[in-house]
C-alpha cells in the first residue's frame, strides 16, 4: 500500500504486513543492500527510516493509509474486527505522505520502492486531476505515467489507482495517476447498488467499479469505522480481489492481470442509464475473475497516422488514415468487429469499421481507419473510441489525437540551437520543458525559460505570445489559413525560417500580418547568434500611428536562473543578462539592429515585475518609454528591447 502512512500494529492488520526478510534485524546496516537501511516492515519516506506508520502531523493521511489496508486486507477469521478483500495478501507498507496532511509527496519514490522489493499489486489511493491541459502537457504527463507503469511492470507489479472522488469525465480531464494506459484505474459504486456513487469520476478510460461508499475498516489504535467513502476505497477493494486472482494465476503479467478483473467484470450499464458507455468494463466479480478463462481482453496497443498534407499535423480540411493496433492479452478470439466512433460533428469518418478473422492469446493486429476533419480548434483533442465484439465478448477502448497543433523548427549552428514556432514564440510554445521547443542552447546548455513576439499600438491594444495574467499565456498569433512553418538552406545565411502571423487571437486584435524571417549560420564567424527579421503589414483597414514592436525574453544564466545580472549597452544597442555583475563567463543578448526607429529598452526583475501579472498596460509601457531599467543585479532577469513608433497606411 503507497500511501499516506499505516498503523502496521493494529490487531486486525499486523499478522499480514509483510516483512523483510532479507533485512529482519535492526541494527543500523542496510543487510539486503537495496538502499534503505532496517526497512523490515517497508518505508517511510518522510521519516526517512523503516517504520511506515502515519504522522503525528499528517492525522487524515495516517487515518487514510490505514483505512485502504483494511479494505485490501485486514486479517481474516481472527475473530476480530472486519475482513478484507484478501485473506492472503501480504501488505507492504510504504508511507509517501508530506509533513503535513492531505498531500503526498513520495508517490512516485514509494511505487519505485514497492516494485523492485517484491510487490504483485501496488495500490495507490491518491491522485490529481489536471483539466485544461495543451496537448503537449497532456501527452506528456501521460508519458511519464506511461514510464513509471512500465518499470512497475518490468519488475512484476501492477498499479491500481483511484479514479478520483470530482464527478467529472476522466476521458475529457486526466486524473493522474489513474489516466495511465497501463494502470488499472477504479471508480466507485454505492455499496447497497451498482450505481455510480455521486462523487466518482467515471469516462470510457475508467477500467472497472466497485464499491465505495460506507465501507468497513480499520482505522489507527486498533480502531474501526464503517464510513470508509470514496474511490480510495473502491481501489483497495479491488487491489485485494486482483490479489486472490494473482494466487490462481501465478503467470499472469500485470497487464493480463489488470485485464482479468476487467473482463470479468458485470456490466452496470442498466442501472446508470445517463452513463452509457462510460462505466468502464462495469463492476468487478470476484467468482468471475478467479474462474473464468474464456472470455479474451482486446486493447489498444499503439497508434499511427497519415494526414492528407503529409506533414505528420492534422489540420483543418484534411483526410486522414488512422491505424489502430490491438493486442489480445487473455482467450483467443475470433470474427473480431472493429468500430471507431466520433462524436465531434466537425469530424466525419468515412472508413469506421474492420473485421480481425482471428486473435489469439498474446497476438498483435492492425486495423486501418480514415476520417476528414472539417474545422478545430488550436490543439483542440479528438477523442476516438474503439468498439470490440467478438461473440458475447464486447468492449471499449478510447484513444485521442490532436487537430491544429503548434509547428515548431530549430535552428542549429552547432553551438546554439534555437526552435522556432507557428505562435510567435521563440525557443519554446510556452514555458521551458512544459511546451513543444528546445529553448535557446547555447554549447549543451539551455538559458532561456521563454521568448517571444510583442507588438503594440496602446494599452488596450497589445498582441504577444508570451505571459500574461495570472497563470494564463497570451496566444494572440497564429499562422493565417494554408500558412506554414519553413526552415531550410538560404541565399544569405546556411539556414532561414519563415512563418507569417497574424495577430487575430487576440482580445482586441490591432489587425496585423507578419512576416518573421530567421537567419543562422554554422560558419565559425557567425555561429553563436541568430537574427530575426519582422516585415509588418497593416492590414486593419485604417491608418496606424503608434506602432511598437519587440521581442521579449524570459533569460536563466545561472544553474537557478535566480541569481542572473541584466546590462544595457547604448553602444551597441543591446540588452544583456548575465551570470556575474563582474566578470560574467556567460552572456545572452537581445541587440536592435534597426536604425529607423527608436529603441526601447527595460531590463526587467521578474520577482517584483513579473510573478504576478504582466498586464497589457505593463507590456504597453514596457514596449514605447525609451530606455528604462538599465540595470538589476542577483535575481531572475527578463528583458523587452524593441523600436518605434511607426506609422502605417493601410
Amino acid at each position: 500500500m503507497v500511501d499516506g502512512g499505516t498503523d502496521w500494529g493494529h490487531v486486525d492488520l499486523e499478522a499480514n504486513v509483510w516483512i523483510n526478510t532479507a533485512d529482519t534485524t535492526i541494527n543500523g546496516i542496510d543487510d539486503d543492500d537495496n538502499g534503505y537501511i532496517d526497512d523490515v516492515r517497508g518505508w517511510n519516506f518522510v521519516r526517512d527510516n523503516g517504520d511506515p506508520s502515519g504522522l503525528t502531523t499528517a492525522p487524515f493521511n495516517a487515518s487514510h493509509g490505514t483505512e485502504v489496508a483494511g479494505v485490501a486486507s485486514a486479517v481474516t477469521n481472527n475473530g476480530i474486527g472486519i475482513a478484507g478483500a484478501s485473506w492472503n495478501a501480504q501488505l507492504m507498507l510504504v508511507n509517501v505522505s508530506c509533513a503535513s496532511d492531505t498531500l503526498i509527496c513520495f508517490g512516485v519514490e514509494g511505487i519505485v520502492y514497492a516494485a523492485v522489493n517484491g510487490a504483485d499489486i501496488i495500490s495507490l489511493s491518491w491522485g490529481s486531476s489536471h483539466p485544461d491541459l495543451s496537448s503537449f502537457e497532456e501527452r506528456s504527463l501521460l508519458k511519464f505515467w506511461d514510464d513509471v507503469s512500465d518499470f512497475a511492470a518490468e519488475n512484476g507489479a501492477l498499479l491500481v489507482a483511484a479514479a478520483g472522488n470530482g464527478n467529472v469525465l476522466n476521458d475529457e480531464a486526466l486524473q493522474t495517476p489513474a489516466s495511465g494506459r497501463h494502470i488499472l484505474s477504479v471508480g466507485a459504486t454505492n455499496k447497497s447498488s451498482d450505481v455510480r456513487a455521486g462523487f466518482s469520476n467515471y469516462g470510457v478510460t475508467v477500467d472497472v467499479f466497485a464499491p465505495g461508499t460506507n465501507l468497513n475498516s480499520t482505522l489507527p489504535d486498533d480502531a474501526y469505522t464503517n464510513e470508509s467513502s470514496g474511490t480510495s476505497f473502491s481501489t483497495p477493494l479491488v487491489s485485494g480481489m486482483a490479489a486472490l486472482v494473482k494466487t490462481i494465476f501465478q503467470t499472469y503479467t500485470p497487464e493480463q492481470l489488470a485485464q482479468k478483473m476487467r473482463v470479468t467484470a458485470d456490466n452496470i450499464d442498466g442501472v446508470n442509464s445517463g452513463l452509457v458507455g462510460l462505466m468502464g468494463k462495469g463492476r468487478i466479480n470476484a467468482f468471475r475473475a478467479v474462474t473464468d478463462t474464456s472470455t479474451p481482453a482486446i486493447r489498444i496497443a499503439g497508434v499511427s497516422f497519415i494526414d492528407s498534407g503529409g506533414d505528420g499535423f492534422i489540420e483543418n480540411g484534411e483526410t486522414v488514415d488512422v491505424t489502430v493496433s490491438l493486442v489480445n492479452y487473455l482467450a483467443d478470439a475470433t470474427d473480431v468487429a472493429v468500430t471507431l466512433t466520433q462524436a465531434d460533428p466537425n469530424v466525419t469518418i468515412t472508413i469506421g469499421g474492420a473485421t480481425i478473422a482471428f486473435l489469439a492469446s498474446g497476438d498483435t493486429a492492425g486495423v486501418t481507419f480514415r476520417f476528414t476533419l472539417d474545422q478545430a480548434g488550436p490543439g483542440q483533442p479528438l477523442p476516438f473510441v474503439v468498439e470490440l465484439t467478438a461473440g458475447s465478448y464486447q468492449d471499449r477502448d478510447l484513444f485521442k489525437l490532436y487537430a491544429n497543433e503548434p509547428l515548431i523548427a530549430i535552428h542549429d549552428t552547432g553551438p546554439i540551437q534555437v526552435a522556432l514556432t507557428s505562435e510567435g514564440n521563440i525557443g519554446w510554445i510556452g514555458f521551458a520543458y512544459e511546451s513543444p521547443g528546445v529553448g535557446f542552447i547555447y554549447k549543451g546548455t539551455n538559458l532561456l525559460f521563454e521568448g517571444g513576439l510583442m507588438v503594440g499600438i496602446s494599452k488596450n491594444k497589445v498582441s504577444d505570445s508570451v505571459r500574461g495574467e495570472g497563470a494564463a499565456r497570451d496566444q494572440d498569433f497564429q499562422m493565417p489559413p494554408g500558412g506554414q512553418l519553413l526552415l531550410g538552406p538560404g541565399q544569405s545565411a546556411n539556414e532561414e525560417g519563415a512563418v507569417v502571423l497574424i495577430d487575430d487571437l487576440a482580445s482586441s486584435p490591432i489587425g496585423l500580418l507578419i512576416l518573421q524571417e530567421s537567419f543562422a549560420d554554422n560558419n565559425a564567424a557567425y555561429d553563436d547568434f541568430v537574427i530575426f527579421r519582422y516585415v509588418i503589414t497593416n492590414k486593419s483597414g485604417g491608418p496606424l500611428w503608434n506602432l511598437y514592436a519587440g521581442l521579449f525574453f524570459d533569460w536563466d544564466i545561472s544553474e537557478n536562473g535566480q541569481t542572473d545580472y541584466g546590462r544595457f549597452d547604448d553602444a551597441r544597442r543591446m540588452g544583456v543578462v548575465q551570470n556575474s555583475g563582474a566578470a560574467p563567463t556567460i552572456l545572452a543578448a537581445t541587440k536592435l539592429l534597426t536604425e529607423s526607429g527608436g529603441l526601447s529598452y527595460r531590463t526587467i526583475h521578474n520577482p517584483d515585475e513579473l510573478y504576478d501579472d504582466f498586464t497589457s498596460g505593463e507590456k504597453w509601457d514596457f514596449l514605447s518609454r525609451g530606455i528604462q531599467t538599465r540595470e538589476v543585479d542577483n535575481t531572475d532577469v527578463s528583458t523587452l528591447t524593441s523600436s518605434g513608433p511607426f506609422a502605417m497606411q493601410p
